[in-house]
């Protein structure tokens, strides 16, 4: 009995700390993905599916609760925006972009 109390009394300290660091890193996660994608958009490099197939499920998943579903959407988001960056780059090395 005893060591149900500790056990129970753990859950409830680490455990709800642990889904509120969840929530958190989630929600900064898919604000940082949107914000990078919004700049990339800007320069005319927005990759097709970053914002309907990947950020969009990103939020659906924050809002149902499922924040490492989230996360993992939003770095895949944050991924395809470093590509893009990439492909800025290159085209400006190739005067394709005007700075």
């Amino acid at each position: 009995m005893k060591n149900s109390v500790v056990f129970l009394l753990c859950l409830f300290v680490f455990g709800s700390n642990a889904i509120a660091a969840d929530k958190k890193s989630s929600s900064q996660a898919i604000l940082s993905a949107i914000d990078a994608n919004k700049k990339l958009n800007k320069l005319g490099f927005e990759w097709r599916d970053t914002q309907k197939k990947i950020l969009a499920p990103a939020k659906k998943a924050w809002d149902k609760g499922e924040y490492a579903t989230a996360e993992k959407l939003a770095n895949k988001a944050l991924s395809f925006v470093k590509m893009g960056e990439e492909q800025v780059k290159v085209s400006a090395t190739a005067n394709l972009v005007s700075n």
